[in-house]
C-alpha cells in the first residue's frame, strides 16, 4: 500500500469511488439510455472494417450519420480494437479510459500537490469523474481522454514529445501544444513531436495514399465531417459567433482573428513562465484549445476542470467558492437551462466563458495568488494593457450575444434518409456499390448498379441457427451481387467460383445492436457456384445452399 501513501485507506476510497462513478457511465451506455451504446467507439470501428474490405475510410458513417473524422493514422492507432469481439472492445476500451484518467489524475497531483499527491491524486481523479467531459468521453467510447492525457504528460515534462507527437497525428488538436513546449525552452522536446506527427502521417500517406489525399485535400478543408458547428454543444468561439447570429464568412473571419489574439498572448505568458510553472501551462493550453478549435464538445473540454484546483485567493471561504462554481459549471450542462435574453446567452455559453477568463486571467490570478496583501502594487498608468485589451474583447463577444436569444441550427430533415455506402467497385465495367439506410430503427441493406438503387431487405437476422442469411442481385446476365448478414460466430465469407479460385470478405458491424454484414461482387462469367461461412479457424459453419443455387442458375439462364 506504499503507492497509495501513509493515509492509504482513504486514497482507496477515494480510487473505489472514482471507479464506480465510471462504472455508472459505463452502465449508462450499455443500457442504450445515454448517447446509445458507445457511439463514437463503434465509427471507428466500422470505418476500419469498411476500410479493410476496400471502402474508402470516409465513406463509412454510422446508423446516426457520424463519420470518421480524424486523420488516416488514427484508423491504424485504433485498428487492433477490430481484432477483439464487440463486448469485449467495449470493457478494453473503459478499463483504458478509466486508466488514463487515473494517470492523468496521478500526474496532476505531482505538480500541484507534490507533498500530498498519493492522497491527493485519488480525489482529483473523483472530482474528474463526476464531471460532464469524463460521462461524455465514457458514453460515446471518446478517444479524446487518450489525446488529453498526453498533451499533459508533454506540458507536465513527464515524457518527451513522442506522445504528444502520436497524439497530435491521431487528432489534430495536440498540435497546440507544440508551440508550448517552445515556449517552456524545451526545444528538443518541440522538434521531436513534430517530427513525430509528421513521420507518422507521412508512413501513413504512403500505405494510404487515397484516404490520406482525401482527408488532407477534402474532408479537413471543407469542415463538413465536423457537422452543426453552431449547436450548444460546441463551446468554441466559433461555436458562439455563429449562435450570435453573425454570417457564415463574418463569423469565420472574426473567429480566426480572435484565435490569433488569443494564442499570441497565451504563448506569451507561457514563455513567461518558462518550465516554473507547468500546471497553469498545461491550464491556460487546454482553454486555448477549447476557445479556438473550431468544434469543441463537451469531450474535449475535460482538462478546464482542473481550474477548480486553481487558488485564487488565501481567503478559504473565496477559494471553495471558486472549486464549487467550477465543478458544478464543469458537471451540469447548463446551456439546457431556459433562459430569455442574457442570462440565457451566458447559460448557452458557459464553459466557452470559463475557458475564454481563464486563458486572460490566470496569469493575474496566479500571481495575486501567490503575493501578500501589503506587496501587492498599485495600478499605475504604465502597467500593460495587453491583458485588459483581451478581456475587453471578451467582454465585446458577451454583449453581441446578449443582443439576441441563442439560435440553434439543426441538420435538415429529408423524406428520404441517406445510403452510408460500406464498400464500392467496378466489375465487367459497371460500378456498384454497397450501404445501407436506416429506416424506422431498422438497418435496410441497398445495392447499387449503374445508379440503380435494389434493397435487399432490413434487418436480415443472423445467428448461431442461421449463420449467414444473404440475398442476390443480378444485373443483365453480367454481375451477380450477394449481400447480408452474418452470425458472430462467422468469420469469413467465401465465394466459391471453382475448384480452384474462391473470394472472401471479412464481415462488418456498422451497429452495435445489429449483425455484421457483407457484400461480394463478381461477374457471372466466373460461375459462382456456393457461398459459405467460415469460422475463425477457417472451418465451414454454414453455406448458401439450395438459395444461392437457384438464385445463381434461374437468372442467369445456365
Amino acid at each position: 500500500m506504499k503507492f497509495l501513501g501513509r493515509q492509504w485507506p482513504l486514497s482507496l476510497l477515494g480510487w473505489a469511488a472514482t471507479l464506480m462513478v465510471c462504472l455508472a457511465h459505463f452502465i449508462h451506455a450499455l443500457t442504450g439510455t445515454g448517447p446509445g451504446r458507445f457511439p463514437d467507439l463503434y465509427v471507428y470501428r466500422g470505418a476500419i472494417e469498411a476500410l479493410r474490405s476496400g471502402a474508402g475510410l470516409y465513406d463509412f458513417a454510422a446508423p446516426n450519420g457520424d463519420p470518421f473524422t480524424y486523420p488516416p493514422f488514427a484508423a491504424v492507432m485504433l485498428a487492433p480494437f477490430v481484432w477483439l469481439s464487440a463486448p469485449v472492445m467495449e470493457v478494453v476500451w473503459f478499463l483504458l479510459e478509466v486508466t488514463a484518467l487515473g494517470g492523468l489524475a496521478v500526474l496532476v497531483a505531482r505538480v500541484r500537490f507534490p507533498a500530498t499527491q498519493a492522497t491527493s491524486a485519488p480525489w482529483i481523479a473523483l472530482a474528474l469523474a463526476v464531471t460532464a467531459p469524463v460521462g461524455s468521453n465514457i458514453e460515446f467510447g471518446q478517444v479524446s481522454v487518450f489525446v488529453l492525457l498526453a498533451i499533459a504528460v508533454a506540458v507536465l515534462n513527464v515524457a518527451s514529445g513522442i506522445p504528444l507527437g502520436l497524439a497530435a497525428a491521431v487528432k489534430l488538436l495536440p498540435v497546440a501544444g507544440i508551440p508550448f513546449l517552445l515556449a517552456q525552452g524545451r526545444r528538443s522536446s518541440a522538434a521531436l513531436a513534430a517530427g513525430v506527427a509528421v513521420a507518422a502521417t507521412g508512413v501513413t500517406w504512403v500505405f494510404m495514399p487515397r484516404d490520406s489525399m482525401r482527408y488532407w485535400l477534402t474532408e479537413l478543408p471543407s469542415g463538413t465531417a465536423y457537422g452543426d458547428t453552431s449547436l450548444l454543444g460546441n463551446q468554441s468561439l466559433l461555436g458562439v459567433l455563429q449562435r450570435t447570429g453573425l454570417d457564415g464568412e463574418v463569423a469565420k473571419v472574426a473567429w480566426l482573428g480572435g484565435a490569433l489574439a488569443l494564442g499570441i498572448w497565451a504563448i506569451v505568458r507561457a514563455r513567461h513562465w518558462r518550465n516554473s510553472k507547468p500546471f497553469e501551462t498545461l491550464l491556460v493550453l487546454a482553454a486555448l484549445v477549447v476557445v479556438i478549435s473550431p468544434v469543441s464538445w463537451t469531450h474535449h473540454q475535460l482538462l478546464l476542470a482542473l481550474a477548480a484546483l486553481v487558488q485564487v485567493s488565501r481567503r478559504r471561504l473565496v477559494q471553495m467558492i471558486w472549486s464549487g462554481m467550477v465543478m458544478l459549471l464543469m458537471s451540469v450542462n447548463l446551456w439546457n437551462i431556459p433562459a430569455p435574453g442574457p442570462l440565457g446567452w451566458v447559460l448557452a455559453n458557459n464553459r466557452f466563458l470559463l475557458a475564454l477568463g481563464l486563458v486572460a486571467a490566470i496569469p493575474w490570478l496566479v500571481g495575486r495568488a501567490a503575493e501578500p496583501e501589503h506587496s501587492r502594487p498599485h495600478p499605475g498608468p504604465r502597467r500593460r494593457l495587453a491583458p485588459y485589451a483581451l478581456m475587453l474583447g471578451g467582454v465585446s463577444i458577451a454583449l453581441a450575444g446578449c443582443a439576441g436569444t441563442p439560435t440553434i441550427s439543426h441538420p435538415s430533415e429529408t423524406s428520404v434518409p441517406p445510403v452510408h455506402v460500406l464498400s464500392q467497385g467496378s466489375v465487367s465495367g459497371k460500378q456498384w456499390s454497397f450501404g445501407y439506410r436506416t429506416q424506422n430503427n431498422q438497418q435496410c441493406l441497398l445495392i447499387s448498379i449503374q445508379g440503380v438503387e435494389q434493397q435487399l431487405g432490413c434487418d436480415i437476422p443472423a445467428d448461431d441457427a442461421i449463420p449467414i442469411n444473404f440475398g442476390v442481385v443480378n444485373d443483365d446476365d453480367e454481375l451477380t451481387v450477394v449481400a447480408g448478414s452474418v452470425s458472430d460466430k462467422t468469420s469469413k465469407v467465401r465465394l466459391l467460383r471453382d475448384a480452384q479460385t474462391a473470394e472472401e470478405v471479412t464481415p462488418i458491424r456498422v451497429r452495435p445492436d445489429r449483425p455484421r454484414v457483407f457484400c461480394l461482387v463478381t461477374a457471372l462469367q466466373d460461375r459462382p457456384r456456393q457461398l459459405l461461412a467460415l469460422d475463425a479457424g477457417g472451418e465451414t459453419i454454414g453455406t448458401g445452399g439450395d438459395k444461392f443455387s437457384r438464385a445463381v442458375t434461374v437468372t442467369s439462364g445456365r
